[in-house]
């Protein structure tokens, strides 16, 4: 039983602004390939979830399996969710070559149509289409759709012994993605995260569809998720539509390690705004309507950082009444001003900003939760029957589902892995990047 730890950062590269064929995460790509190769003969079936799926190294490195007879089953959102617009030069890394000019959208596709023209019977391809929306207000997302719900990137390899590895990451693998500070955790021969995890991509790809049966000119915003038994424990935990409010429940479990806290509060990710919040209670069936409203998670941090923990928080994004040359703003400025304007005056809370941040923590004393995605009321709500009739933007285009997304967290209290994490953190803050915004 064990846990392996790494991280990957702009400070790695000679130009962060490259978009290498490696992907976004180049450094940590190399520990799945190598993870992979280094078990490719005792492998059954590999799993993957990825937001974003167009990393032909990647791909070419599961076909190789799939080859060998490993099972392998890739889930990731639809095409009409990949970037078409601004394509960019992919470099080679080792000789600085320009390899091509695409966008995310265009790579993804070559990946697509592969899976789609030349079938393999050990390698499937689905495509998980639930998207989520909670206001008539939105705009449009990506290349014209709503967003798409599935912020996985998850991993699961089962072994022919029956032992198996999970791994969750920050990173997208995405080329035409910028190299971002990520993080990648592998748990090996752990049950409880890997059973958990078993159930959980079973569902997911019970509810996803194989690219051959995919319908590209179907219009997928009432796309039902069913409600299952949700696998998530004490160590492993999973937010999706099909998990009766997993959302809350995610929150709820967060809330009380943060009040349980006696010394430190880390919380690091592109977006952190856990701000008290409020929805629409005729879109949930346990409410009869109305708006509803709940705590988020910052009531019970002011109040173990006045009781004298040390908190911390490190984000990609900002939004202030005084904001900086450089400062990455959120679409939702007016939360996260709020945000702000509620910690700027507690004792013993410090705030940085570092625009390239994209891993995804939280360290309280001796635990760390990984997760692969970000601290909002965005990742906090679930709605159970969302209905827009029409969208302001978008007359046209309506709406009917289930507002989640769809993500993994783990919690770890192995020693080594909480250190590993800690320094991590001090090394993110004396980067010259990382802003200081509250002292």
């Amino acid at each position: 039983m064990s846990f392996e730890v790494y991280f990957d950062s702009p400070e790695n590269y000679k130009n962060k602004y490259n978009f290498y064929a490696e992907g976004s995460s180049p450094l940590l790509l190399a520990r799945v390939i190598e993870l992979l190769e280094v078990n490719k003969d005792e492998l059954a079936e590999v799993c993957l979830g990825f937001y974003l799926f167009n990393n032909k190294i990647l791909y070419q490195k599961l076909l190789e399996l799939a080859n060998m007879g490993v099972k392998v089953s890739i889930v990731t959102i639809p095409p009409e969710g990949y970037d078409d617009s601004n394509p960019k030069f992919i470099t080679d890394r080792a000789t600085g070559a320009e390899l091509n000019y695409a966008t995310k959208y265009q790579l993804a596709r070559e990946i697509f149509a592969d899976c789609y023209r030349r079938p393999h019977p050990n390698l499937n391809l689905y495509f998980f289409p639930h998207q989520y929306i909670r206001s008539a207000r939105a705009k449009a997302f990506s290349r014209g759709s709503l967003p798409y719900s599935l912020h996985l990137k998850s991993i699961l390899l089962n072994f022919k012994n029956s032992s198996g590895v999970v791994g969750i990451s920050s990173s997208n693998f995405a080329v035409r993605d910028l190299i971002k500070e990520e993080l990648l955790v592998f748990a090996k021969d752990e049950p409880e995260y890997a059973n958990a995890t078993q159930t959980f991509f079973a569902d997911l790809l019970n509810y996803s569809i194989n690219i051959r049966d995919y319908n590209f000119k179907h219009d997928y915003c009432s796309y039902g998720t069913p409600v299952v038994p949700s696998p998530t424990g004490k160590v492993n935990g999973f937010i999706a539509p099909f998990y009766q409010d997993s959302s809350f429940g995610m929150e709820d479990f967060v809330a009380e390690k943060i009040r349980s806290a006696k010394s430190k509060i880390y919380i690091c990710g592109q977006h952190v705004c856990p701000i008290s919040y409020q929805f629409n209670g005729s879109f949930h069936s346990g409410y009869g309507g109305g708006m509803v409203s709940r705590n988020g998670w910052v009531p019970a941090i002011i109040e173990r950082a006045s009781a004298g923990a040390d908190v911390m928080f490190i984000s990609q994004t900002f939004a202030s009444g005084k904001l900086s040359a450089g400062d990455r703003t959120p679409a939702n400025r007016n939360a996260f001003s709020e945000f702000f304007g509620l910690i700027s005056e507690v004792p013993n809370i410090r705030y940085y900003v570092n625009e390239n941040l994209h891993s995804k923590f939280i360290l309280i004393d001796e635990e760390v939760i990984v997760s692969t995605f970000n601290y909002t009321p965005s990742q906090f709500i679930y709605l159970d029957k969302v209905v827009i009739e029409k969208f302001e933007s978008n007359p046209d285009k309506s709406y009917e589902g289930v507002f989640s997304e769809v993500g993994q967290y783990m919690v770890i209290d192995d020693a080594a892995v909480v250190t590993k994490f800690r320094a991590y953190v001090e090394t993110l803050i004396q980067l010259k990047a990382s802003v200081k915004k509250l002292y």
